[in-house]
C-alpha cells in the first residue's frame, strides 16, 4: 500500500513538473516576444545617490511611456538611495505610479534584524541545516523522513 501511494504521488509530481515545463513554454513562445531587456545603464562614474535615481526613473518611465506603456507600480529593493530618488520622481512627475517595496528584500532584513537581536538563532538555523542536509543525502534518513510524512496522512507537507 505504500508503495502504491508513492508511485501515485510521484505520479502526481510527474505531470506537475510536466504542466509546469508546458506554461514555461507557451510562456516563451507567446510571451517570449513581448518580454525583452529594456536598458543596461553603466554606473561606473555615477554617484548612486537619491538624484541619480530620480533621474533613472525619470527618464526611464519617459521613455516607456512614450512608447505606449502604462507604468502602474514601481518595485524596488529596500535600499535607501533608490527608494529615497523613486519617492522624489513619483511625487513630482509620475503621481499615480505605486511605489512599492520589495516583500522578499523586507523579509530578509526582519530576519537580518532577528539574528543581530539574537545570535543564537544563527546557531540553530545552521544546525537545522546541516540536519536537513543530512538527511537528504542518507537513504535511511530520508526513509524515515518519508515514513514520518506517509504517517501524517498528508502529500501536502514535506518534511524534506
Amino acid at each position: 500500500m505504500v508503495k502504491l501511494q508513492s508511485v501515485f504521488y510521484n505520479f502526481h509530481i510527474f505531470w506537475f513538473y510536466i504542466i509546469l515545463i508546458f506554461i514555461f513554454f507557451i510562456y516563451i513562445f507567446y510571451l517570449g516576444s513581448y518580454v525583452t531587456l529594456y536598458d543596461m545603464v553603466d554606473t561606473h562614474l555615477d554617484v548612486l545617490n537619491e538624484s541619480y535615481y530620480e533621474a533613472l526613473i525619470k527618464r526611464i518611465v519617459g521613455d516607456l511611456q512614450s512608447s505606449g506603456a502604462v507604468v502602474l507600480s514601481i518595485t524596488l529593493d529596500n535600499e535607501a538611495s533608490p527608494n529615497v530618488g523613486v519617492c522624489a520622481a513619483i511625487a513630482k512627475y509620475f503621481p499615480w505610479i505605486l511605489h512599492i517595496r520589495c516583500g522578499c528584500h523586507t523579509i530578509e532584513l526582519e530576519l537580518q534584524a532577528i539574528y543581530s537581536a539574537f545570535p543564537q538563532l544563527n546557531e540553530i538555523v545552521v544546525s537545522a541545516r546541516e540536519i536537513a542536509s543530512k538527511c537528504r543525502n542518507t537513504k535511511a534518513l530520508q526513509k524515515a523522513f518519508y515514513d514520518a510524512q506517509t504517517a501524517l496522512q498528508s502529500s501536502m507537507i514535506s518534511l524534506i
